[in-house]
């Protein structure tokens, strides 16, 4: 667990070392494409079917998905100050479609070994992102940031 992680860091590192982490999140953005996909933009389902895939595999593979929202009181708590946070949403954009698709083509076995989604289910989401329109897309990940000293 992440959390122990950064409490021996803490120990381990020399007073007043000054550290950064940036930590993804693929949860958040969920509330308002789940919104929007509700409320008729149903062209957006490849977005929110990604990231429950990737949310999904985080845990198969007992990592946190949402360790970016308690980063900075974790810290905190292992006795770091001078803390500092953020939350910024990332561009939904060409190169994101692409990282995307890409992402599938990456964990396409484990996404069907898991049970998340078929090889199929995959290809089939893969041609829905290609051919989904990139202007006005809504964030489908942010990123945490997180500041602090020993």
């Amino acid at each position: 667990m992440v959390e122990f992680v950064l409490g021996r860091l803490r120990a381990a590192l020399p007073p007043d070392t000054r550290i950064g982490f940036l930590e993804p999140d693929f949860r958040t953005p969920l509330a308002r494409l789940a919104y929007l996909e509700v409320t008729g933009r149903r062209e957006l389902s490849p977005l929110r079917i990604w990231a429950v895939a990737i949310n999904q595999l985080y845990q198969a593979n007992k990592l946190s998905p949402d360790i970016g929202s308690i980063l900075a009181k974790t810290l905190e708590y292992a006795g770091f100050h001078l803390l500092g946070e953020s939350w910024s949403e990332c561009l939904s954009d060409t190169l994101t479609i692409e990282n995307m698709v890409m992402f599938y083509d990456e964990v396409r076995d484990q996404l069907n070994s898991l049970g998340i989604l078929t090889a199929n289910e995959v290809e089939e989401q893969q041609r829905l992102l290609r051919v989904l329109p990139t202007k006005s897309l809504p964030a489908v990940w942010g990123i945490h940031g997180v500041t602090c000293r020993s």
